[in-house]
């Protein structure tokens, strides 16, 4: 069994996070899972409400081809819940060998689709409709979208960010084109189907062609097709 914790930063600052850790190896243990076949992440998902529930058991492919299973959970609301029961639940529920003890909420459950890769899911449908339709979304909960987001603001308006981070790329493009790296020409898409800014010809209040069109200090800015 093989242990992947990736908000390691996160788990020095949280005594519940720390404690999370007894539950699932207990609920593990007690199982019937094959925990040679098994692996176990846990990470720290940005929004407090999200449709993930805090313990999940999900099908994957290790390089033999064998199938395998990898259990995933959410450091940040572990300690809100009974963690070993869910992944008691979630494991007996992937197992086809093994029923929960006893009916759960956790299993039953509405399935969109079968398994798929994640770049096939119909989440993405779902993310695009949802961009397209955000004044209705908003109407409807009675919330604009920054509302919901932990700060209250998305990254793509912090206006210091964003014109460092366009800065940046042209950094690196001048060093490309002092080591005679850089094409002669560079296209710069702006996406406007999706996302809150969607359309916008600027981000964070940042004019993107002034951003570029005001840097002279190298030739990587001289090369860009907007």
């Amino acid at each position: 069994m093989r242990l992947d914790v990736r908000p390691v930063q996160k788990l020095r600052q949280s005594p519940q996070a720390q404690a999370a850790f007894g539950p699932i190896i207990e609920a593990l243990f007690a199982s019937s899972a094959d925990l040679t076949r098994l692996r176990v992440v846990c990470d720290w998902i940005q929004y407090r409400n999200n449709f993930r529930e805090p313990a999940v058991c999900r099908p994957i492919l290790v390089r033999s081809g064998d199938p395998s299973a990898e259990v995933a959970v959410d450091l940040r609301r572990c300690h809100d819940v009974d963690l070993a029961s869910l992944v008691k639940d979630a494991v007996a529920e992937h197992n086809e060998h093994t029923e929960p003890t006893e009916p759960t909420e956790h299993a039953a459950r509405c399935t969109l689709e079968p398994w798929v890769p994640g770049r096939e899911s119909c989440i993405w449908r779902f993310n695009t409709l949802y961009w397209q339709a955000l004044s209705l979304w908003e109407k409807a909960t009675g919330k604009e979208y920054e509302q919901a987001l932990p700060g209250g603001q998305t990254d793509a308006r912090n206006t210091e960010m964003v014109a460092g981070l366009i800065l940046e790329l042209l950094r690196i493009w001048d060093d490309l084109d002092a080591r005679h790296a850089l094409p002669d020409e560079l296209l710069v898409g702006l996406e406007r189907d999706t996302g809150v800014l969607a359309g916008r010809r600027s981000v964070a209040g940042v004019d993107v062609d002034d951003v570029i069109g005001g840097r002279r200090s190298g030739r990587g800015s001289q090369r860009v097709e907007r």
